[in-house]
């Protein structure tokens, strides 16, 4: 179905009185809001203690991201992205990585950008792709949310879009991930990120980017998701650890 477009502190002042709370003027709400915050809290800081701060990926590390044998799929470079990282995206993303990736078909041909972060200045500010397509000159024809995109990996959630422009029609399967989960809205991206400062306290985050051209009144999703599942499964561990986090918060 369509996801639509994916788109106090109180200065006291100086003479004034205010009423002193007895312990007996607490009532149940309050006890048990402060129940509830400090439980988050304490499962927050036993998570922390458990799993530990995500250390800097390596160059070599994130180069497995986009491997130079992709089952069936012949690696031709890192130059030709149609459309950029935006100057936002790229100040999310420390770690960024372009491929292009042709099969035998000349029109077989797709662009992965994997965008890499575990800073916790930044992971909570994931750009999503439609900006940079709008920015570069497209408009939006569609915008859809699919669950369960890839066959081997059920729990992967994203956005199918096709994006148009005089001079070019690309279609996009992207997946957005905040340590474990796969927001496909904004709204689902704020919920997630709640969710990931308190069960995990440090986490990480990715951006996987799938596109490919398209000929008029053409529907690539089938060829284009198709092409997604062998990359996932073409990745080594520590690429599809990175790229999708399953091994992390398992």
């Amino acid at each position: 179905m369509s996801d639509g477009v994916l788109d106090d502190d109180k200065n006291l002042g100086h003479g004034k009185k205010y009423k002193r709370y007895s312990v007996k003027s607490i009532g149940r709400r309050e006890v048990l809001l402060s129940t509830l915050i400090g439980g988050a809290g304490l499962f927050s800081v036993l998570n922390f203690l458990r799993r530990g701060r995500f250390s800097p990926v390596s160059s070599s590390d994130f180069a497995n991201s986009t491997p130079r044998d992709l089952l069936g799929y012949k690696y031709s470079g890192d130059d030709g992205t149609v459309v950029p990282l935006d100057e936002e995206s790229k100040k999310v993303y420390t770690n960024i990585r372009t491929a292009i990736y042709s099969g035998n078909d000349q029109s077989d041909k797709y662009t992965v950008l994997v965008g890499y972060d575990n800073d916790e200045q930044r992971v909570g500010t994931v750009h999503r792709p439609i900006y940079c397509y709008e920015g570069a000159g497209f408009k939006i024809a569609k915008l859809e949310k699919k669950d369960s995109l890839f066959p081997s990996f059920p729990e992967i959630s994203g956005t199918y879009m096709i994006a148009e422009r005089e001079d070019r029609r690309e279609a996009v399967i992207y997946v957005i991930r905040l340590s474990s989960f796969f927001p496909t809205s904004e709204v689902d991206q704020n919920i997630a990120e709640l969710k990931s400062r308190v069960m995990y306290h440090s986490y990480d985050a990715a951006l996987l980017r799938m596109s490919t051209s398209m000929g008029r009144g053409e529907d690539p999703y089938e060829r284009l998701r198709e092409f997604g599942e062998k990359y996932l499964r073409g990745l080594n561990a520590r690429g599809r650890d990175i790229v999708v986090g399953l091994k992390s918060y398992s």
